[in-house]
């Protein structure tokens, strides 16, 4: 254990590529998102274990798993005027569903190794409509960010209670924000018209590193460990147009399709620990940290976003229940607090600041085939500020975000 501790210490030090805004906005997997995200110390979700801890892949039953679970994501964002909980709630039936497949994985165990194939969607985020719109001033916002990991896992069993694990993850992201603001001027009556669209691309290799410790029949300890990853490429394009009317008739306009890019993930930590009252229940309890980052996303101060990641702790707490052979309830609360600084100051575009609560439930059907069917979903939301540009000046706007995901999952065990 020694050894191990100081194996990912020496890791810390390397540099890091990719950003999310709030780091539990998606749950991976099937049992692990419907227990809150506490995947460090449970065993059995062949659809997470290779994201949250590689070392659990080595104790599972059967010679070969697959799993999969699809997500449909209504993502409720207001500007100024802000939604609350309830209001938001009671629009659930309304407006458009994302589909997300947001977790599969497929597992084939040999004696003390398991090998196994992980493909996560760990983060996605879209907003179209109204910054502001008013007598004087109409700015409206597109946006869309989603990523996609594609990777493979390998585990050991040390001994009968302790076990190893790596996962190496090819990352891949796109971030698009479209913005067109329109802003009425004095006499003569006229408009400055501002549009901007900026679109960047990413590359990079990610790695987890697992241990789980079967403390005792009913304890289990697990400990990941996800260094900053090594950067493939980044790339952006940027497009600028302004217009003043009447005095103006030609557009001013800019352009570049090869401009540097750069989004970073921090590092991360997670201890779990589940308890196995009896063989029909079991708690567990995860506690994750993710380090500080300080950059701009592009190579352009008209359009670059300063995005001030600060050292964040998020908690989960989840419950299983055997309700009888061939039925499991579950059930989790979560944490998914803002990954960056409160906004203080409207001087440049930044990262918005939402701490967000969360909550989680599912049922899984277990059939005689091995053969398991999952149902259920979470929600996150709250409030909080951001800094966009809007009657030509970056300004501070309230916020809020209510995010409702209905999960479909499958497992199979042969």
């Amino acid at each position: 254990m020694p050894l191990i501790i100081s194996i990912f210490m020496c890791l810390i030090s390397i540099q890091t590529w990719a950003a999310f805004s709030n780091y539990n906005s998606v749950l991976i997997g099937e049992k692990a998102a419907g227990m809150g995200g506490t995947g460090t110390a449970i065993l059995g979700d062949p659809s997470a274990s290779s994201y949250y801890n590689p070392a659990t892949l080595s104790r599972m039953p059967g010679r070969s798993l697959s799993a999969s679970a699809n997500l449909y994501n209504k993502i409720d964002t207001h500007y100024g005027d802000v939604d609350n909980t309830v209001e938001a709630a009671q629009k659930i039936n309304q407006g458009s569903f994302k589909s997300i497949p947001s977790a599969s994985g497929s597992i084939l165990s040999y004696r003390q190794f398991a090998l196994g194939l992980s493909i996560i969607v760990p983060d996605y985020d879209y907003f179209s409509g109204f910054l502001k719109n008013n007598s004087d001033t109409k700015t409206t916002l597109q946006v869309l960010d989603e990523s996609l990991w594609v990777g493979g896992n390998l585990a050991l069993n040390l001994n009968d209670n302790q076990s190893l694990g790596l996962t190496i993850y090819y990352t891949s992201r796109f971030y698009q924000r479209t913005a067109r603001d329109e802003k009425l001027t004095a006499a003569p009556i006229g408009a400055i018209i501002t549009s901007e669209t900026v679109s960047h691309t990413h590359n990079s290799v990610v790695y987890i590193l697992g241990y789980y410790n079967q403390l005792s029949s009913k304890i289990g300890l697990g400990f990941s460990f996800r260094p900053p990853s090594i950067e493939v490429s980044g790339i952006g394009q940027v497009f600028l147009s302004s217009i003043q009317t009447p005095a103006q008739s030609q557009p001013t306009s800019m352009s570049d399709e090869d401009v540097k890019a750069e989004t970073r993930i921090p590092l991360k930590i997670a201890l779990g620990v589940s308890y196995t009252p009896s063989k029909l229940k079991t708690i567990a309890f995860d506690l994750s940290y993710y380090g500080p980052e300080k950059y701009f996303d592009i190579d352009n101060p008209e359009v670059a976003t300063f995005i001030d990641n600060k050292p964040v702790l998020n908690a989960a707490l989840g419950y299983e229940a055997y309700l009888n052979r061939w039925l499991r309830w579950r059930a989790g609360l979560f944490s998914n607090l803002s990954s960056h600084e409160r906004v203080n100051s409207a001087a440049q575009r930044r990262g918005d600041h939402i701490d967000m609560w969360g909550f989680s439930t599912n049922l899984a059907i277990f059939t005689e085939d091995q053969v398991a069917f999952t149902l259920g979903g979470y929600y996150s939301g709250g409030r909080g500020h951001d800094v966009q540009r809007v009657g030509q000046v970056f300004e501070k706007i309230d916020k809020s975000k209510q995010i409702f995901s209905f999960l479909v999952g499958s497992a199979y065990f042969f």
